[in-house]
């Protein structure tokens, strides 16, 4: 019976060591590269040397989006693509796009814009986001250390 409890209590440690960094990185927060120039200059990801890209902090815990913060979001397209944008429109605000006829956003709906306009996907080419695909609040940039920093 000895034997049993001490293979018990060593498998128990071992869960336990790791499921407290998924669970902090699912509940809390985790760190995030930035991929690609569509947020440029406010975060840069696009060189191929990936310790000049930026890493940001991403945050689970935050309010309700408000314009101007920047999110981490599933794309409307493809579920295996996540974007990193900032939100320019909140429900219930009236979009109004080239060649689209105005429309007001839905309860839960965003309108996402990236700071690069001529490059990356966004609201511009899907339509607006339901906050069920938000990832998390991009809230400082960890990386480089010559940019860290908190991004509000």
């Amino acid at each position: 019976m000895s034997t049993l409890w001490t293979i018990t209590k060593i498998v128990g440690k071992a869960f336990g060591i790791i499921s407290l960094p998924i669970a902090f990185c699912e509940c809390v927060g985790h760190p995030a590269s930035v991929v690609g120039a569509s947020m440029e200059p406010t975060l840069r990801g696009n060189d191929a040397r990936w310790w000049l890209n930026d890493i940001v902090w991403l945050s689970k815990i935050h309010s309700f989006p408000k314009n101007g913060e920047i999110y981490t979001y599933t794309s409307p397209r493809d579920p295996k693509v996540h974007h990193v944008k900032r939100v320019t429109a909140t429900p219930g605000e009236i979009i109004d796009v080239k060649n689209r006829p105005p429309m007001p956003l839905g309860p839960l709906e965003y309108w996402m814009s990236s700071d690069n306009v001529t490059v990356g996907q966004d609201s511009r080419n899907y339509g607006p986001v339901n906050m069920g695909l938000f990832q998390g609040k991009a809230m400082f940039i960890l990386w480089p250390p010559s940019r860290f920093g908190s991004l509000y």
